[in-house]
């Protein structure tokens, strides 16, 4: 009966703590994918003069492709004005 009682709980102590790890991993991902994001936001809102029209929606696209869920729907929308009124110079 003692030995029964020692498994379940080793059982369910390495369950508890790969449901813990797998949430710490994902949480991890999540923020590495923002802080991801967060820097091509900046790169393009910074490094987009140096670039063709076609370059800049290429980069606006994949930008609201990888990043959507994280952007606001103001940014959307600033990202999408400034891809259908790019020309360039």
């Amino acid at each position: 009966m003692r030995k029964i009682r020692i498994l379940f709980f080793t059982a369910l102590s390495v369950f508890l703590l790969s449901s813990c790890v797998k949430a710490a991993k994902d949480l991890v991902d999540d923020i590495e994918l923002r802080t991801q994001c967060v820097e091509r936001l900046a790169e393009y809102t910074t490094e987009s003069g140096d670039k063709t029209c076609s370059q800049i929606r290429s980069e606006i696209d994949a930008i609201l492709r990888d990043c959507g869920e994280f952007l606001s729907q103001e940014e959307k929308d600033d990202l999408n004005f400034a891809k259908d009124n790019c020309t360039d110079n």
